[in-house]
């Protein structure tokens, strides 16, 4: 047998920077045409299309995304010290923390975006450039273990395998390319120093974990458990200084991550955004992990030919493989482990993970709602072994034989690849021309005000029309009362129900006095009935109507509400109504009885409209109707199945201080449980995480069969 070195897909020495350039230009040009290939046919229409699955949350999300994006890229040219201060869901603060800030992004998404102004064709450069970036980081690591060949198949799988193309709408979790570009060039520098390598390691830090929370902490487990193993590998050439100097890259890009968490931190510490995290949700159960890793890792992963190839890896002997084996196998390892959350369960036991160390710590992982994410590291440990494994199988093929061999690898590889469950679903945007007139009229009238005007924009609508709302607001910036977001302030949610009486002039009165809203957009399509619809064609007085524009109706507030009146909104001392927010004391009887809507059996996933009255037996009164909810006392109602003590309860405001001795009808609204059987609802009041059953008040509890 030849020797296998002499073949170009067999050569696993360290290529001249020349030549890799030269490799990783072929792998590119390559990527490129499989990227326009699986994305077909959204190159076709990048300019005004989106893929979403329609009449989803996912829907939703797409827009949200595109809206921070754009924001990001409008806010760093403008002001860029108001970066957080974002124009959804006014008058709340830091408003772009109320779902992730994807800073990470920028460098792919805002050059198109300055350029041209249209976010969807911005967000869609933004797509395919992860496409093509994500396999191409993954060949130079693979390259490091095996020939150029497995290390193209490597960056083939890991860049295109079906899960990535699932999420499209959630294009913040496509940017992977920087976690094999952070091994990579931690390994260049821990092996041969020169400093350009670890300014790359510090960089693709910064990038990686700023593109979304959920891939900074994959990016921590990834590095956990490639450290030790590089440490080792390169033990014999590692110096004390080159080790200190890679500590200090990996502080400097952590540090970016740590102060774009502040803002995250201060809603936490308000409680605007929960800190239950994983062990609320649903995600984290033992079931639906199972599944989902079945789902991630197989039936949507890189396919038989590349578990074969990995599985090839194993080929003895293996002596020459060992670091990329290994390496392979803990990246597997502690992406199942992280995927499990903090409660990782082995024949009934729940054993400790390192993952609640960064629960405890680390901003923003408490509030993560799901784990799957994190098997992109197990994905990257997977085409590492396929790649090493592709190698090993070359070691035994005469040399004439090697590049057929690549070739054939490669088409099996990507062609056994599990194909996408749905056909991509585009759908148009509004852009450039298409953009609703009421929207291109406030962009253009937007100079002549200063400070720019308020947008209030009703009815209310759903997630989806809130976050369409927000994408259009990329095309003026005026700040709005609405949005759509993951963390929803109560301020909003407040203002939308006095908004539910408009026209009626109460109602107009109230809103007015509470928020310095400048215009009022109606779009009547969104209204139930042409009756409510109507009842714009008598507007309340203080209105001036600027433009109407098929189901639209522009209004110009005439008298609006001074800046100052807002920030009764957001006091975190007093209510509303004036009560002192603190804590309710060590007594605080009290009781909550059901007037209406109770039943004792229901059908399964209805909706039930429950009538509640609260009364407060305590001389202190209970404050509610504020929207920092840190001293808030607010309600809670959960299902619990028959025999069980605890069951997830978010808590629900009550939109109404409780005097002492006093009685406040509420009324709630929750769905019943999916699966059939015996259950209690459970309403209680709690203030922060303390029931308030503790101090003396006494909860309902409702017998409930689920049909």
């Amino acid at each position: 047998m030849n020797n296998p070195a002499e073949g170009c897909n067999l050569d696993r020495r360290e290529p001249s920077p020349a030549r890799l350039s030269g490799e990783l230009a072929i792998a590119v040009g390559l990527y490129a045409l499989l990227a326009m290939l699986m994305l077909w046919p959204l190159p076709a229409r990048m300019s005004d299309h989106l893929a979403y699955p329609a009449g989803t949350l996912l829907e939703a999300d797409a827009q949200l995304i595109v809206w921070a994006l754009a924001w990001d890229s409008h806010a760093i040219v403008t002001e860029p010290a108001k970066l957080f201060a974002a124009n959804s869901f006014y008058p709340s603060t830091n408003s772009l923390a109320f779902s992730e800030h994807f800073l990470g992004y920028v460098p792919l998404f805002a050059p198109t975006f300055w350029l041209t102004g249209n976010p969807v064709l911005a967000a869609n450069m933004l797509i395919f450039l992860c496409f093509l970036f994500t396999p191409a980081g993954m060949y130079l690591l693979a390259r490091q273990h095996a020939g150029p060949g497995p290390a193209f198949v490597a960056g083939a799988l890991y860049g295109f395998y079906p899960w990535r193309l699932a999420s499209l709408p959630h294009m913040h979790l496509l940017g992977v390319q920087y976690l094999p570009l952070l091994l990579f060039f931690s390994d260049r520098w821990l092996r041969g120093g020169r400093s350009v390598n670890v300014v790359f390691v510090a960089s693709a830090l910064v990038l990686q974990s700023l593109s979304s929370v959920y891939l900074a902490a994959a990016a921590a487990f990834t590095y956990a458990a490639y450290l030790p193993l590089a440490l080792w590998r390169w033990r014999s050439t590692l110096s004390a200084s080159r080790l200190a100097v890679l500590g200090i890259a990996l502080g400097l890009g952590s540090l970016p991550f740590v102060a774009a968490s502040l803002p995250y931190v201060q809603l936490r510490q308000q409680g605007i955004i929960p800190s239950g995290g994983p062990g609320m949700s649903w995600a984290f159960y033992p079931d639906v992990i199972a599944s989902v890793r079945w789902l991630v890792l197989v039936s949507s992963g890189i396919g038989w030919t590349g578990f074969l190839l990995a599985a090839a890896a194993f080929l003895p002997p293996w002596r020459q493989r060992r670091y990329g084996v290994l390496l392979g196998i803990s990246l597997i390892l502690i992406g199942l482990v992280a995927s499990a959350g903090p409660n990782l369960m082995i024949g009934g036991w729940n054993v400790w993970t390192p993952y609640g160390l960064l629960y405890d710590f680390v901003p923003g992982i408490s509030s993560l709602r799901t784990g799957s994410r994190f098997l992109v590291t197990s994905q990257l440990g997977l085409s590492l072994l396929a790649a090493v494994g592709l190698q090993a199988l070359l070691e035994f093929t005469p040399s004439r034989f090697a590049s057929p061999v690549v070739a054939l690898a490669a088409g099996l590889a990507i062609m056994t690849l599990p194909s996408r469950t749905e056909e991509l679903q585009l759908h148009e945007m509004p852009v450039g021309k298409n953009v609703p007139a009421p929207y291109v009229h406030l962009a253009e009238t937007k100079g002549l005000d200063d400070p720019p005007g308020v947008l209030f924009e009703v009815p209310r609508g759903g997630p989806l029309v809130q976050a369409r709302r927000m994408y259009l607001s990329i095309f003026h910036w005026l700040p709005i009362v609405g949005g759509y977001s993951a963390y929803p302030p109560r301020v909003s949610d407040y203002i939308y129900r006095l908004a539910f009486w408009l026209p009626g002039q109460a109602a107009m009165a109230a809103i007015t006095g509470l928020l310095d809203i400048d215009w009022i957009l109606v779009d009547r399509s969104q209204y139930g009935s042409d009756d409510l619809a109507e009842r714009w064609d008598t507007p309340p007085s203080g209105l001036e109507l600027v433009q109407e524009s098929g189901d639209y109706l522009l209004f110009r507030v005439s008298s609006p509400a001074p800046a100052s009146a807002a920030k009764r909104l957001l006091r975190s001392d007093f209510t509303l109504g004036g009560v002192p927010l603190r804590p309710v004391g060590a007594s605080c009887p009290g009781s909550i009885v059901a007037t209406a809507g109770v039943l004792a059996e229901v059908a399964n996933s209805t909706v039930l409209r429950l009538g509640l009255v609260v009364t407060n037996e305590s001389h202190q009164p209970w404050p509610g109707l504020a929207f920092i909810p840190r001293h808030l006392v607010q309600i809670t109602t959960c299902f619990a199945r028959e025999g069980e003590r605890q069951c997830k309860a978010e808590p629900k405001p009550l939109y109404a201080d409780i005097g002492g001795g006093e009685s406040v009808p509420i009324k709630l609204r929750l769905t019943t449980p999916r699966f059939p059987g015996a259950y209690a609802l459970r309403v209680d009041l709690v203030q922060g995480q303390r029931p308030l059953s503790e101090c003396g008040f006494t909860p309902l509890e409702i017998p409930v069969t689920v049909n």
